[in-house]
């Protein structure tokens, strides 16, 4: 159990390395591309590395399942001290000494599951079922987080774009108001245009707000997929459209095979019949071979210590348990 968790942390701190020289890099580069940023996401995002836990705990889960097939051992050790050795007074011979004050046992015993009236296999069932909805639970967190990282890369690309286009809008306008109120100034144009002009350029101030704005959260929604500051992302890439030709029941059948979540909601079915199974089979008879090899201290007057063993089949069954 420790290993897989010294294995586990290895990995995080691998990962955070990974993504530190990464950054580093970026940092010197001064940009983002778009298959940057969906590797990044995949390699640092909180979600992708809960997904990767659950996938090494349902690991763990298979591991126990199957050590249930194997045969538990166990060695154990007694010392036992009398307040005095037991004896026999037998008359015309005095006391007899029957053992000693000091006593010491020593157990080896071993317990192999010969039926388990289906408790294993179910067991077995159901941590592999767990361990491969696991694997499409990380697939589909991969999918989407794939997904939002490239919704967000490109909102950040049209928010970029809107601010141009607005700062430029208002840089006119103002340029446009110059020359009205120079015109104004010789009597060419009226007052009346004078004013529509300064509305114009008033109007477009909040528009400019409202789009820095934009893509301030625009930038907070990209980094916090990334797990980095959004004060020190810079976009590389432009906004493009390429239609995808597809027929509806390509889509469906593509859908219906590829798709991780609705697997996943598959796995989860089969993971509630088999839970279903193995309480059914909770209360039904185990059978167990069972052996024990003892050595322990010598009784009376013997100076030899003794040895023994036996072999029992175990037949159990719960009848109330409360």
């Amino acid at each position: 159990m420790g290993s897989c968790k010294a294995a586990r942390y290895a990995k995080v701190l691998l990962s955070s390395i990974l993504c530190l020289i990464f950054f580093s890099v970026l940092g010197r580069a001064d940009v983002l591309t778009l298959e940057e940023a969906v590797r990044v996401a995949l390699a640092n995002n909180r979600q992708i590395l809960i997904a990767k836990e659950k996938i090494e705990e349902a690991r763990q889960r298979i591991e126990e399942a199957r050590a249930g097939y194997l045969p538990a051992i166990n060695l154990s050790g007694t010392y036992t001290r009398l307040s005095e050795a037991p004896s026999m007074s037998v008359p015309g011979y005095g006391s007899i000494e029957m053992g000693k004050a000091n006593n010491y046992l020593s157990t080896l015993s071993l317990t192999q599951m010969l039926y388990s009236s289906g408790i294993l296999k179910y067991g077995n069932q159901g941590a592999s079922l767990y361990y491969r909805k696991s694997e499409e639970d990380l697939k589909n967190a991969q999918n989407s987080i794939t997904y939002q990282v490239k919704k967000a890369f490109y909102a950040v690309l049209l928010a970029e774009r809107n601010l141009e286009v607005t700062e430029a809008a208002l840089d006119q306008s103002e340029r446009h108001l110059a020359v009205v109120e120079d015109l104004f100034e010789a009597g060419v144009v009226s007052k009346f245009d004078l004013l529509r002009t300064r509305v114009e350029v008033v109007n477009l101030k909040p528009d400019l707000i409202q789009v820095r704005n934009n893509l301030h959260l625009s930038l907070e929604s990209l980094a916090n997929l990334l797990s980095f500051p959004s004060t020190s992302l810079k976009l590389e890439g432009g906004l493009s459209f390429e239609p995808l030709k597809v027929t509806l029941e390509e889509a469906l059948d593509r859908a219906s095979e590829e798709r991780s979540d609705l697997k996943s909601v598959q796995l989860q079915k089969e993971i509630s019949e088999v839970v279903l199974k193995l309480a059914e089979v909770q209360n039904k008879p185990n059978l167990a071979l069972v052996g024990n090899y003892q050595y322990q201290n010598a009784s009376g007057g013997e100076d030899e210590w003794g040895r023994e063993w036996n072999l029992s089949l175990v037949l159990s069954m719960p009848l109330f348990d409360g």
